[in-house]
């Protein structure tokens, strides 16, 4: 797997580690291996399916991938971000892997293009802080106490401003600037905490904290992390401002890593944190580091996918995928009739009809060459396979890796 990406752009950038439109930058990935035997001898091939980027330099290659272990491979990738690259925007770096005695991969990494990021080591940078419900403190403030930038000082905390623990009956929201928002989104930080929970019901808590969102200046609302909260609020003798099995992230945990994402709320969008306490025990309180909002258009939106699909009618994942010169896909009809397999890009444009005709009911197999309708061979990405038939329409996509 990907465990990360290091992105550098000092000599074809501005220098700040971020990838934004019209730049050149390197990105070095971290590979990890949860396996019980070493890889040997791997060749790591790039490809990016995205009509504004150019792949400069595709190809790495490293000689041990460890059990149990980490690392890089080197030279690191090269890639063009051309200026009409729409902000924000990410990328979605494939990756093919092929090891020695016979070992491949097909790997993927997301990295943002532009987007809204914020490591608090600049000041306040338009955001704000309130107590959300009448009657409550809200603790939110810049702090050096905690910092899980490198080589940084800052991030947010709720919590005292000294080094005593958070206050009582606290309900106190985080408000961001306003960013805006694709067809999928991606809220990411950065977090530390510590919060009462209970000692004799596991999962539960009674302080804790949430995040919710506004689009275009509607209501609040709760989003849930990639992997949902770790607890649930437990009421307790003095309540806080939280309803009993509200999911929140409590308990005592070091610089974690949090995702969420967001799909089907294009706009402006207002993301806050929000962290409440009832009226008894207290702990230190809650760290907030390294925010960032980054979205893209979805690549399979240009090709329509129907959701009814007729069962036992299916088009199956392609064998091999990635694949170099030739795959196999594997189709199944629940009834005779016309069927037709088609290769699309990311765009949505026709690049080869493989099936166009009366089919028996039962399964199938086409190929295809990586060549367009023309016999032209096409370039490495990403391509989508759709099956269409009197039992509906699925796509499923594949990675082609010169």
């Amino acid at each position: 797997a990907v465990a990360s990406a290091a992105v550098n752009d000092t000599l074809g950038g501005n220098g700040n580690g971020r990838i934004e439109p019209g730049e050149t930058f390197f990105v070095t990935p971290l590979l990890e291996n949860a396996g019980s035997g070493s890889a040997t001898g791997l060749t790591i091939e790039l490809a990016i399916a995205h009509p504004h980027v150019t792949v400069l330099q595709g190809e790495a290659s490293l000689a041990t991938l460890p059990a149990g272990g980490e690392a890089s491979p080197s030279p690191p990738f090269e890639i063009l971000v051309d200026g009409a690259c729409p902000d924000p925007d990410a990328l979605t770096l494939e990756l093919s892997v092929i090891a020695d005695w016979g070992q491949t991969a097909a790997l993927e990494c997301v990295v943002p293009v532009g987007g809204f990021f914020d490591d608090v080591e600049s000041g306040t940078s338009g955001w704000s802080s309130y107590a959300v419900t009448g009657g409550y403190v809200d603790q939110w403030h810049r702090s050096n106490e905690r910092n899980a930038t490198p080589g940084g000082a800052w991030s947010w905390k709720f919590g005292d401003a000294g080094a005593g623990n958070y206050a009582n009956l606290s309900d106190g929201a985080l408000e961001s600037p306003s960013v805006p928002l694709r067809d999928t989104s991606y809220l990411r930080f950065k977090h530390w905490m510590n919060a009462e929970v209970s000692a004799s019901d596991p999962g539960y808590c009674y302080d804790g904290g949430l995040v919710e969102i506004s689009v275009d200046g509607g209501p609040w609302a709760q989003i849930r992390p990639v992997g949902g909260y770790p607890y649930r609020i437990l009421e307790g003798t003095i309540p806080g401002p939280w309803a009993e099995e509200t999911e929140v992230y409590s308990g005592s945990f070091d610089w974690t890593a949090a995702e969420f994402e967001i799909t089907g709320h294009e706009g402006e969008a207002r993301f806050r944190f929000r962290f409440g306490t009832d009226g008894a025990d207290t702990r230190e309180g809650w760290h907030v580091d390294d925010v960032e909002v980054f979205g893209f258009a979805d690549p399979a939106s240009a090709v329509e996918d129907a959701e009814a699909f007729e069962v036992g009618s299916a088009i199956e994942r392609n064998h091999p995928n990635p694949f170099r010169r030739e795959t196999t896909v594997s189709y199944r009809l629940s009834q005779p009739g016309r069927a037709r397999v088609r290769i699309f890009d990311p765009a949505g444009r026709l690049v080869r009809t493989l099936v166009d005709d009366s089919v028996a009911a039962g399964a199938h197999v086409a190929t295809w060459d990586g060549r367009n309708d023309a016999g032209v061979s096409v370039g490495s990405g990403i391509y989508f396979c759709r099956l269409e038939s009197a039992g509906g329409a699925q796509t499923r996509k594949i990675a082609l890796m010169r």
